[in-house]
């Protein structure tokens, strides 16, 4: 077990730079302005996405007032694009405009809420596994206990195959690996690779990653992120307790319009002991798999076995090609 007494290779909270990724929502800035005028982060590095009409350059505009309420002392570096790169090739552009500039960093969106204690948790992670090259990123999100803290035993973290963004930290090396793009998927290579999930979550995830041939259209970059971990065989480190709340679940959310068990999740002051890793297993990473492409909630997903989520992920499957299908008829006899 390893301390965290040791700090001689710390740095102070407030010098990890910060990333902090907007577009046309206001009224979720507020409350991240507060978190970070908390921390008092070494650097502020703010990322705008273009307008896509005039109500999104109204918003844009209030927003630009709105950063220069932060507090005077925080050093800021502000990208405005003047055309929108959408979901997709704006936050990866954001990324890897911020990773131009830091060799490592926090990463958040405007409606990821950290408490203080995750820039502390962060910082500390951030050092400790910097020549780990195993790991690619550290989350401070746990919402809803995606992993219930029983699962962690007496460890505070736990290393998992998949990525969580609500909230999270990495360094200039890991993210270079990343490419937002179609990726050429061998079959076989990308089954193997996911030896860390059951054989039928397998199946899921590849039906998941092929949707990357069609990556513009798709308009997301964590599908590519959690592709690249997969093909690298890299890992996330996530906490016992949650650090970081979600508020943006309604109509303006491109993702998140339905509140689910995740959402704004209450947030707990982990204190760090010590850096040792619990692992996730088979069976637990598959359960996540359910708890990201689902509805399904984290109570249901881990008091049963496995097989329970899978019967009602299949019949919902089948129930959405059902509909599918109906939908489709009736446009061709116009019923």
């Amino acid at each position: 077990m390893v301390s965290l007494k040791n700090e001689n290779s710390l740095v102070k909270d407030s010098s990890l730079p910060v990333l902090l990724i907007l577009f046309n929502r206001p009224q979720y800035l507020k409350e991240s302005i507060l978190s970070i005028n908390d921390i008092k982060p070494k650097k502020l590095y703010i990322h705008i996405d273009g307008p896509r009409n005039k109500d999104d350059s109204e918003k844009i505009e209030e927003i630009l007032n709105l950063i220069e309420t932060f507090d005077s002392d925080i050093k800021k570096e502000i990208l405005t694009q003047n055309k929108n790169l959408g979901c997709g090739l704006g936050m990866s552009t954001a990324i890897s405009w911020f990773f131009q500039k830091e060799e490592f960093g926090i990463i958040l969106e405007d409606d990821c809420i950290p408490n203080k204690k995750f820039y502390s948790y962060c910082n500390n992670l951030l050092s400790r596994y910097k020549d780990d090259k195993n790991i690619f990123m550290i989350a401070g999100d746990n919402g809803g206990e995606i992993v219930p803290k029983k699962y962690f035993n007496d460890k505070q973290i736990m290393s998992v195959p998949i990525p969580l963004i609500w909230g999270w930290a990495t360094w200039k090396d890991r993210w270079e690996q990343y490419d937002y793009g179609k990726p050429k998927i061998n079959l076989f290579n990308l089954y193997r690779n996911l030896k860390n999930f059951k054989w039928l979550e397998r199946f899921i995830l590849i039906r998941y990653f092929y949707r990357l041939n069609n990556y513009k259209k798709l308009n997301t970059w964590d599908i590519n992120l959690f592709y690249t971990m997969i093909i690298l065989g890299k890992n996330c480190i996530i906490p016992k307790e949650n650090l970081v709340k979600n508020i943006g679940f309604d109509n303006q959310a491109t993702h998140t319009k339905e509140t689910t068990f995740r959402s704004n999740a209450k947030t707990y002051n982990l204190e760090l002991n010590d850096y040792e890793l619990a692992h996730s297993t088979k069976e637990m990473n598959s359960k996540i798999v359910y708890l990201l492409q689902s509805n399904l909630n984290s109570k249901f997903v881990h008091t049963n076995e496995l097989n329970f989520s899978r019967l009602v992920y299949i019949r919902g499957r089948f129930n959405y090609i059902f509909l599918s299908i109906v939908s489709k008829m009736r446009k061709i006899f116009n019923i």
